[in-house]
């Protein structure tokens, strides 16, 4: 049932999101910070050098989504770190930008990995009223497997919620939570639908 809604929704609302990919120098413009409003961000490691993908930044990255979460500069958080790129899904808190937000993970995770270097800028979207932001975060969850860094019978490490989200897939979810085996067919379709640097190449690995 979640499957078809979510094909379903992907067909109807959220073909709203579709836009022509950002280059990274036009990033910055028009980018705003709206107190309560959801966000999608994308930020990657300079020249897309994966180094990201090891128990060290994975516990470097929940810690980071911990202490947001506890001071309240997000909510409803949503993370998952891939080899040279992380994606985030909150709700934006009234006291940080975008921009110290993403900063705060960059510090966390160079901690874990005091040689990564990251690309200049990172990719934003807020989630206009029409848009379900339980599709970005299963976006987000299905990212490694369909990028083949796990098994479907797998949870991946680098995937992170905060505890007082409970987004609806997960229900539908193999226990892990690893994802339903037809969810990789409809994931390319879904994913052209939705506002992300990934659907439309939007960022290049300066």
């Amino acid at each position: 049932a979640f499957l078809t809604q979510t094909v379903a929704c992907a067909h109807s609302r959220c073909t709203l999101s579709e836009t022509t990919g950002r280059r990274t120098f036009d990033l910055r413009r028009g980018r705003i910070s709206v107190p309560g409003a959801f966000y999608f961000i994308t930020f990657c490691t300079r020249r897309r050098t994966p180094v990201l993908n090891t128990p060290a930044t994975h516990e470097a990255g929940g810690e980071v989504c911990r202490r947001l979460s506890a001071d309240g500069d997000v909510t409803s958080f949503t993370s998952t770190i891939m080899p040279d790129h992380v994606h985030l899904l909150f709700r934006l808190g009234a006291r940080l930008s975008l921009s110290r937000v993403v900063a705060k993970w960059r510090a966390g995770l160079t901690r874990a990995v005091p040689d990564v270097s990251w690309q200049s800028n990172f990719f934003d979207h807020r989630l206009h009223p029409g848009e379900d932001p339980e599709h970005y975060a299963w976006y987000a969850f299905m990212n490694p497997y369909c990028a083949g860094l796990v098994s479907l019978d797998e949870s991946w490490a680098g995937w992170w919620l905060d505890g007082e989200t409970n987004w609806e897939f997960l229900s539908h979810a193999r226990p892990g939570p690893s994802p339903l085996p037809e969810w990789l067919d409809v994931f390319e379709g879904i994913a052209r639908r939705l506002n992300t640097s990934e659907s439309d190449k939007g960022l290049p690995g300066d």
